[in-house]
């Protein structure tokens, strides 16, 4: 079968490890390297190489039993008696041949040339190392602790990305009369027209399990919650901003609280307002210094000697207990072939 084409292809005998041998380790040999590599999943789960291997040969011993008394013999190596995997190719590669998670991780400069869909467009912006953009991931959520770990082992600085700003302008031509208001000022606003219908709610007939002392308390709460008055009214917060900022003696005047229906009348702005409450972009979200793609070539760094580059897959074939991958050489247009045991496929 014919396969996309590939502009990266990584093959090795085992696993690259993403550690120099002074770190691997005391005690390990260093006839035989022991792989670091782990695959990692759209939802950031890690697999060792190592129950990868283990897999793999599970696999290949089934095929090699599954062969017996097939004209076709299996075509593996032994080493020491046993059976040994000669190679795992795996077209596609980058970071999907780290895992199968994951998008296309591109970021652009000024200067860049760009190529989609039959367009070219250059970006024109100044070059500037702390100017670019991530047409991609652009951010790493504090609890994806695979790709941060890769991070720390791979040297890669990160820094704290600004994935919430309270001082924007949210708009929805449906609310407010189609005018736009900061997102401090809606969120705490709607916060506090919130709590005061709860504050209404909260009663003896709101849950019979609840002593008059519970209600107390969860009064209590619910008008801090919300910065209601002494009559559990909302009538604005310092929380939504000022109309006058205060300053020296002047104490400053908050603004006048937006109406909660014009407010819900925006079908939009739910999303907009939560959008820092969504585990994903909870902070603190994290992003590497100088661009996403600080990854891409930090691992590249670290396991080159696995990879070619320009590889254009054009054929996937099973050969017996094993698999063919023919491939093109975009530089010099030679096509090979390579014989394997096992071949990972990551093409989109």
């Amino acid at each position: 079968m014919c396969g996309p084409a590939s502009s990266l292809f990584w093959r090795s005998r085992e696993p690259p490890s993403l550690y120099p041998p002074d770190v691997r380790g005391p005690g390990r040999p260093r006839g035989r390297r022991r792989s670091r590599v782990r695959n990692v999943d759209g939802h950031g789960a890690a697999a060792s190489a190592g129950a990868l291997r283990r897999s793999a040969e599970a696999h290949a011993a089934g095929r090699r039993q599954r062969c017996q008394g097939r004209r076709d013999r299996c075509r593996y190596l032994r080493h020491g008696g046993r059976p040994r995997t000669v190679g795992r190719p795996v077209p596609g590669a980058g970071l999907r041949g780290a895992g199968p998670g994951g998008g296309r991780n591109r970021t652009y400069r000024g200067g860049d040339v760009v190529t989609e869909t039959g367009s070219t467009q250059r970006v024109r912006w100044d070059r500037d190392p702390d100017l670019y953009f991530n047409a991609g991931p652009s951010r790493l959520p504090h609890h994806h602790e695979a790709i941060l770990g890769y991070c720390r082992d791979l040297g890669v600085p990160l820094q704290v990305m600004v994935n919430d700003n309270r001082h924007a302008f949210l708009h929805d031509a449906d609310a407010l009369g189609g005018r736009p208001e900061r997102a401090r000022r809606m969120i705490n606003d709607t916060r506090g027209a919130v709590a005061e219908l709860a504050a209404r709610a909260v009663g003896p007939g709101l849950d019979r399990r609840l002593s008059e002392e519970d209600l107390a308390l969860v009064r209590d709460f619910v008008r801090a919650y919300g910065e209601l008055d002494e009559n559990y009214r909302y009538r604005g917060s310092s929380r939504a901003g000022y109309a006058e900022p205060p300053g020296g003696p002047t104490p400053g005047r908050i603004l006048e609280p937006l109406d909660l229906v014009d407010i819900a009348k925006g079908g939009l702005l739910p999303l907009a307002m939560l959008f820092g409450e969504i585990y994903e972009m909870q902070a603190p979200i994290m992003e590497p210094i100088g661009g996403m793609d600080a990854i891409a070539h930090a691992f590249y760094r670290r396991t080159r000697r696995f990879i070619t580059l320009n590889a254009q897959v054009t054929r996937l074939r099973r050969l017996g207990c094993g698999a063919r991958v023919t491939w093109r050489d975009r530089t010099t247009q030679r096509v090979r072939t390579w014989d394997a045991d096992h071949v990972i496929v990551t093409v989109p």
